[in-house]
């Protein structure tokens, strides 16, 4: 059974590097481009990017996530407490993903400073942005009126693109990495949505 387990893992980790090879070009044209851009950002805005991408980071969502689960078991909110529980699953896989494709980080004194090293590829935090985001939405939805919705909407979109952003600009990752997590944690939330909806 472990054996088998581990053969799966292979395999997937295999199919998973060639779809990115066969993508290389593209992808290394694509970081050239965007990242050519988003090194324009002026070097006075490195700090304050910096205090936003510690303020604004993954464990701090899971954080958000597991007291909302809390509160979501307190009211008895079965659709609440499914999406916290599911959202969190779902966060950790990104760092699950960046094992299987093991992407080296950019070479900067950023990322070898970093305390907790680990891959580039997706952008933890972009990735956690996004899917906390659209666990944040999901969550207020009952609660809230529309147009008060739709700001939240804007903010968190907005919030989530700017850490993108800075991830760049700090050097802790490639632009494929940050679209990358944005376009999986995404994905991640309306699964969420989608389990706990079908369970609750």
């Amino acid at each position: 059974m472990l054996l088998q387990a581990i053969k799966r893992t292979f395999s997937c980790r295999f199919a998973m590097i060639k779809l990115v090879s066969l993508y290389k070009k593209p992808i290394r044209l694509f970081d050239q481009s965007v990242g050519s851009k988003i090194a324009k950002i002026p070097d006075s805005l490195y700090g304050p990017l910096a205090v936003l991408c510690l303020i604004i980071h993954p464990v701090g969502w899971l954080l958000l996530v597991i007291i909302g689960s809390g509160i979501a078991l307190a009211r008895e909110d079965a659709f609440g407490w499914i999406l916290s529980v599911a959202t969190v699953i779902l966060i950790l896989q990104a760092d699950v993903i960046k094992l299987i494709l093991r992407r080296p980080r950019p070479v900067s004194l950023y990322a070898q400073n970093m305390r907790m090293k680990s891959y580039s590829f997706p952008s933890a935090h972009a990735y956690a942005a996004a899917a906390g985001s659209g666990y944040l939405l999901a969550y207020l939805a009952p609660y809230i009126s529309i147009s008060t919705l739709n700001i939240v909407f804007i903010f968190l979109t907005g919030l989530s693109l700017v850490v993108a952003v800075a991830r760049v600009r700090l050097q802790a990752h490639f632009p494929s990495d940050v679209a990358g997590g944005l376009i999986l944690g995404t994905l991640a939330s309306v699964i969420c949505l989608f389990i706990a909806t079908w369970l609750s």
